[in-house]
């Protein structure tokens, strides 16, 4: 049984910059203690890994296993590790009660673990402050952290990641069909083939690497975002950040109907049409032109920050 709930400490974190934990603890930390634990598990199992401060690192092997490898913080109060076959759970415990600010939560409870998975398990992976790296594994994979970065590198069915202040760096092969990113202040770099991609971020700057993108939506409140790919058939392709400047790489033959527009940034392309001014009564500049048989369709918008569309 979990002693704390994890909602919880995510909650007091975004809400306060606190952590609920025990008064005591920090007069008496323990050492910090090795784990090595394996259990068996199916191919497709569900897997979940609660780990609040530290690192976790999975990767994805060819065994019907779930290894757990590497060190938990002094002030844990050890590993919760059970499996049924099809669900593994997976928990560094910590004390409950009490407050303590987030440098002091990261030195006492920090746990650095190492998950060996089946490669097709799913795997969600949920902490406060830990970062986060996944390889090799092609279930669903959901990452929740505050503060922690993460990296993914593979081909997962589909990708969902959430966080208040870490960087994101994704690897996504041509087997993953989603891919949802969500980041706060910290910024988005994403390669990735043949996917549907939704990024949103409040101030991180967001890089898109694409070959053959699907359905995609890129947004901002104040950070850039910069993409470069091809695109394809009639899918849909929205670019929008309120005050961070708006890159566009597309190749000189894309197929495509292009609506950009700035209310107080300039608009450049590479495709040899001119803006123009909004609407009568309105500030601000337009572009909106069709190009290679317009299948696609690209909208750009910003209020603050410049545009450019260019040519690969």
């Amino acid at each position: 049984m979990r002693k704390i709930s994890l909602a919880l400490i995510l909650g007091l974190a975004l809400g306060g910059g606190l952590v609920t934990m025990d008064a005591t603890d920090a007069a008496t930390p323990g050492a910090r203690q090795s784990v090595d634990e394996t259990r068996h598990a199916s191919r497709h199992a569900d897997i979940e890994v609660y780990n609040v401060a530290g690192s976790v690192r999975v990767i994805g092997w060819d065994r019907a296993e779930v290894q757990v490898t590497g060190t938990l913080g002094r002030g844990t109060e050890g590993l919760e590790f059970d499996s049924d076959e099809d669900d593994v759970y997976i928990e560094v415990e910590v004390p409950s009660g009490g407050r303590r600010g987030e440098q002091q939560f990261d030195q006492v409870y920090g746990s650095d673990l190492e998950i060996r998975v089946p490669e097709r398990a799913n795997v969600e992976i949920d902490s406060l402050s830990a970062s986060v790296e996944v390889i090799g594994v092609d279930g669903e994979i959901t990452i929740t952290t505050v503060r922690g970065g993460v990296i993914v590198d593979g081909s997962p069915r589909e990708l969902n990641v959430n966080t208040g202040s870490g960087d994101l760096a994704i690897e996504a092969g041509a087997g993953t069909r989603e891919i949802e990113l969500i980041s706060g202040s910290g910024s988005v770099e994403l390669n990735a083939e043949g996917s549907e991609v939704s990024v949103e971020t409040v101030g991180g700057d967001i890089t898109v690497v694409g070959l053959g993108l699907l359905d995609t939506s890129l947004g901002s409140t104040a950070g850039s975002i910069h993409f470069t790919g091809d695109l394809v058939g009639t899918n849909d392709y929205d670019f929008e950040s309120f005050h961070g400047g708006i890159t566009v790489i597309l190749p000189a033959d894309v197929s495509a109907v292009i609506d950009a527009s700035s209310f107080a940034g300039g608009i450049q392309n590479d495709f040899g049409f001119e803006p123009r001014s909004s609407e009568r009564g309105k500030v601000g500049k337009r572009l909106d032109f069709e190009v290679g048989g317009g299948e696609a369709d690209v909208f750009i918008k910003t209020f603050s920050g410049s545009i450019e569309i260019r040519k690969s």
